[in-house]
């Protein structure tokens, strides 16, 4: 397969994944929470009340761009209940480039869906479609940029808390 079909296969595959929330947790693991337990959610380290929390693993979010702030704090209190954190921080949050998609107007987003062969570009970076004739022909539009969400936090737990778990863990360790 050439690299412009690969390249048409890649903006397939970031179609398809909009609108999915990723979150890779790397750290300890307790027992879940139950639902209704209350995650304090907070915006920055500075805000965490000092000697109160243990930090028990790291948690990276990604989401599509536009996602709605509210949906993904949510997504993180699900997460922290389920590995049993008692709160969260964030450490940081930006917009990353993942891809590119056509943005063409009315006229060539017609003909490009009205072809046989959508993943083919031009060395140009124009995408071609094949006429009715079977012949390649350039359908002008420009491309933008795709962008999704990441963001990083902290999951923490209560020290006293933190500190029997250690202690229960140990002792099974020792029997």
């Amino acid at each position: 397969m050439s690299r412009f079909k690969w390249l048409g296969v890649g903006g397939l595959i970031l179609t398809l994944m909009t609108g999915c929330v990723n979150i890779d947790y790397v750290g300890q693991r307790f027992e879940p929470l139950p639902e209704d337990t209350f995650i304090p959610v907070y915006e920055t380290a500075k805000a965490v009340p000092e000697n109160t929390y243990q930090t028990i693993g790291k948690a990276t979010l990604t989401a599509p761009d536009g996602s709605r702030w509210f949906d993904l704090r949510e997504d993180l209190i699900e997460k922290a209940r389920a590995v049993g954190a008692d709160a969260i921080v964030l450490a940081s949050a930006r917009k990353v480039v993942v891809g590119a998609t056509p943005e063409l107007s009315p006229a060539a987003q017609a003909q490009f869906e009205n072809s046989r062969d959508r993943t083919s570009l031009a060395p140009d970076g124009s995408y071609l479609y094949t006429d009715s004739f079977g012949q390649p022909v350039t359908v002008v539009g420009s491309v933008r940029d795709v962008y999704e969400l990441q963001l990083q936090a902290r999951f923490l737990m209560k020290r006293e808390r933190f500190e029997q778990l250690m202690k229960a863990r140990a002792t099974e360790v020792e029997e």
